[in-house]
């Protein structure tokens, strides 16, 4: 495998799409200084050399009406319905 160049334009570039990675090449070459043009070669050779491995687009899972569900298991120490009352009111609170 060779040795990848990154410089500082390249790192400011890949800052910028991590935290928008569907800005504009002219809306990223402002944020830069790079022309558009610029901006597309440097991701195109990112790309090339595996630098940005792919595209992705990050979901609110509350838009979408997901929330978490999580199981578990739980054994208790003393299977007594006290405990077990006990253990349900620690959980609610």
């Amino acid at each position: 495998m060779s040795k990848i160049t990154i410089d500082r334009y390249d790192l400011a570039l890949l800052d910028a799409l991590q935290r928008k990675g569907n800005a504009t090449n002219a809306t990223l070459g402002e944020q830069i200084r790079l022309s558009a043009s610029q901006i597309s070669r440097r991701i195109q050779r990112l790309e090339e050399d595996g630098v940005i491995a792919g595209y992705v687009a990050l979901l609110a899972p509350a838009a979408l009406g997901l929330g978490v569900t999580a199981f578990a298991e739980i054994v208790l120490q003393h299977s007594s319905e006290a405990s077990s009352e006990a253990f349900e009111n620690a959980v609610s609170e």
